[in-house]
């Protein structure tokens, strides 16, 4: 008689709903890694049987965001064994629903209140996630923080605020910076202007700006410029510098 098994990826309810996803069994306390799984619910809705040797035990790891490790799992010989362990999803989608520019963002995803980069998602995609809460770094200009939660089953959508379209144009190739004004005589720096150009567009984010910048040629700080705009949702600007 052969000893089976079933793993259990439970929802948020304890259920077995969880599915689709790559699990590693290595021999415990190793890198022997015995098999390499695809989770799968079977015709009868049930999580599928797996035939595995009962004289070794198993550390499993399923491959969520971020990852799930159960330890040391023995199995009963002869008999079906059922491994439970808890593995609650949700979806996390970046999207920017009222931009009219065509966006095309990126995100960094951390657990909360790290530093290590989970996942980098591209605009428009869902990804899935185990519930919980979430930091995301926004590549816009500049970049947006928010902090999100992820809940069994539901999809948090991370709604980006509309950037607006600043372009410029000069006499002669510039160099310079943008810097987003925070008030107080408090200056963010945003970005660089591409040196020598004499034109350039940039989608920013709604807030106040000051750019500072001198014409490449120029052998004197004595001809540093600066100017001060604002950028709305949705609307261009064009400064002639």
């Amino acid at each position: 008689m052969n000893t089976t098994a079933q793993i259990n990826l439970n929802d948020i309810s304890k259920k077995p709903t969880e599915t689709d996803v790559t699990m590693f069994l290595y021999e415990a306390g190793t890198q022997n890694l015995k098999h390499a799984l695809t989770h799968t619910i079977n015709r009868y809705g049930n999580p599928d049987t797996l035939i595995l040797d009962p004289n070794l035990k198993f550390d499993i790891v399923v491959n969520t965001l971020p990852k799930i490790e159960k330890k040391n799992v023995s199995l009963q010989k002869y008999t079906h064994n059922v491994i439970q362990i808890d593995a609650p999803q949700g979806f996390i989608k970046l999207i920017s629903t009222k931009n009219v520019n065509n966006p095309n963002y990126s995100m960094r995803v951390m657990q909360k209140d790290q530093t290590q980069t989970l996942n980098s998602q591209t605009f428009n995609s869902t990804q899935k996630y185990l519930v919980g809460t979430y930091d995301l770094e926004i590549f816009t200009l500049p970049r947006t923080y928010q902090r999100v939660e992820v809940t069994q089953g539901k999809t948090t959508n991370v709604d980006v605020i509309p950037s607006g379209c600043f372009s410029y144009a000069a006499t002669k190739g510039l160099v310079g910076q943008i810097f987003l004004d925070k008030g107080n005589n408090t200056f963010e720096w945003v970005c660089n202007l591409e040196a020598g150009l004499k034109e350039g567009k940039y989608y920013l984010q709604p807030g106040n700006y000051k750019i500072v910048y001198r014409e490449k040629d120029q052998k004197s700080t004595a001809y540093t410029k600066e100017k001060s705009f604002k950028i709305e949702s949705n609307r261009t600007l064009n400064l002639n510098l």
